[in-house]
C-alpha cells in the first residue's frame, strides 16, 4: 500500500458546486479569478485543503480500521465522491484510475493534514507499504 501527496483535481460536488484543484498559477484558476463575482453564479470559495493519494493491495484493510463507513462493494463506486471521516478527520474522498491502478485521492481541512497525514502513513507502514512521491501517478514537469 502506497500514499502520497497529490495537486490537481476538478469535480462536481453537488447540483451546481465544483471543487477545483490547481495550482494558484494556472491558466484556469486565472479565468476564474477574472469572473466578477457573482455573475453567471459563481461564487469563489477559497481553500487550503490537504490532499493525499493511497493505493495497494491492503487499502481495504487501511479503511476498514480508519473510516466511518464501510467502503466495499458498491459504496464507492469510481469517480463518485464519498464524504465521511477517516481516522477522525472529516474528509472527501474519491475513488478513480490513474496510470491504470485504482487509487483514492482523499482531501481535508489543511489544517488535519499533518495528522491525517502521519495517521496514515503510520499504519501503511504497519502493513509493510510506505510513502511515494506523487510523481509516480502524475508526470511532473
Amino acid at each position: 500500500m502506497d500514499i502520497t501527496r497529490q495537486k490537481r483535481a476538478g469535480l462536481k460536488i453537488g447540483g451546481s458546486e465544483y471543487l477545483i484543484e490547481e495550482p494558484l498559477n494556472s491558466h484556469l484558476v486565472a479565468q476564474l479569478n477574472a469572473l466578477p463575482v457573482n455573475k453567471a453564479g459563481v461564487h469563489k470559495v477559497i481553500r487550503n485543503d490537504a490532499s493525499f493519494i493511497v493505493s495497494g493491495k491492503l487499502t481495504s484493510k487501511l479503511f476498514s480500521e480508519v473510516c466511518a463507513i464501510d467502503l466495499s462493494g458498491d459504496a464507492l463506486e469510481e469517480n463518485r465522491l464519498v464524504m465521511t471521516v477517516i481516522a477522525g478527520v472529516s474528509v472527501t474522498l474519491l475513488r478513480q484510475m490513474l496510470n491504470g491502478q485504482s487509487v483514492y485521492r482523499i482531501w481535508c481541512d489543511g489544517t488535519f493534514g499533518p495528522y491525517l497525514w502521519k495517521t496514515l502513513l503510520g499504519i501503511t507502514e504497519e502493513y509493510g507499504g510506505g510513502a511515494i512521491g506523487f510523481s509516480f501517478y502524475y508526470e511532473i514537469n
